[in-house]
Formats: C-alpha cells, sequence, structure tokens
C-alpha cells in the first residue's frame, strides 16, 4: 500500500463550512458548472430541527441552513447532473441524501392539455422537528408531520 492516497474526507461541518467560505471569499465557487446537463430547479430546504445543517452538492459545500429556517439554492451554478445532495449536522452525521439524475425533474405537457411533474424529495421528521429537500416545479404536498416522530438520539448533533 506505500505509495497510495487515501481520498480526504471532511469530518466536520466546521472544517467543511469554513473551507466552503474561505473559498467562496476567492470566488472559487462563484460557479461550479462543469459544463453538462444541469436542472432547470432549484434546491428547497426547509429546516424545521433544532440543528443546524450544512447543504452539499457533489461533495462541495453551498450553503448552511440554521435551525428552523428555509434556504432555496439556485441550480445555475451547481454543475452538472447527477447530483448527491447531502445535508450533514455539525458533527459529520449525514441526516439526508438526495440523488438527483438527469431527466428524474420536470414537467411534459400532454396532448390534452395537461401537464404531468415530477420531482426529487427526500423527508425526515425528527424529534426535533421537520427536515425536507426536494427539487421540483411546485412544492410538494405533505402529510401533516407525526406526533411523537423519530428517535431518541436522532437530533444529536
Amino acid at each position: 500500500m506505500a505509495g497510495r492516497r487515501r481520498p480526504v474526507r471532511a469530518t466536520t461541518l466546521g472544517g467543511v463550512l469554513a473551507l466552503a467560505m474561505t473559498l467562496e471569499g476567492c470566488s472559487v465557487l462563484g460557479d461550479l458548472n462543469l459544463g453538462g446537463l444541469s436542472s432547470d430547479y432549484d434546491i428547497h430546504v426547509g429546516n424545521g430541527t433544532t440543528l443546524d445543517l450544512g447543504i452539499l452538492v457533489n461533495g462541495s459545500v453551498v450553503t448552511h441552513v440554521a435551525a428552523g429556517q428555509s434556504a432555496v439554492v439556485p441550480a445555475g451554478g451547481l454543475g452538472a447532473l447527477p447530483w448527491t445532495i447531502v445535508a450533514m449536522a455539525p458533527s459529520g452525521r449525514w441526516l439526508a441524501t438526495l440523488r438527483v439524475e438527469p431527466d428524474s425533474v420536470g414537467c411534459e405537457d400532454g396532448e390534452d392539455g395537461s401537464r404531468a411533474c415530477s420531482g426529487s424529495l427526500t423527508l425526515h421528521d425528527l424529534s426535533c422537528g421537520r427536515f425536507l429537500m426536494y427539487l421540483g416545479p411546485e412544492p410538494p404536498s405533505l402529510p401533516a408531520p407525526v406526533p411523537g416522530a423519530g428517535e431518541p438520539g436522532d437530533c444529536d448533533p
């Protein structure tokens, strides 16, 4: 194994966010577009939990969503699909992932004038609140949170 390099992976949200803020100041994160197919739909995040979360797309931090807040991440600078979107707790624990493939989000008009739309969604009801992340042409219709949802420890940082 001598001479082999192991990939470096951020283990804490604080370190990832500090690096992202440093790079953003240098305009490195200003445009991650790598060419190819992108999405016409932004990433919507609703963080109804007590956790501060980092949102990463294909391993790059794109925003921070404080507890009880929401955010929209514009698709314009995120690069080519597919995307793996991760919501990460401050400890580095992955709270949720969402995979977006080419043609998985969008609308088609029917010959009868109807319109069929699809999107990508992840929804988690935790003991400390609800977390939602989606891409799509319209906000999804969601059921009410389940009383007593979650498990002990699911909201640990």
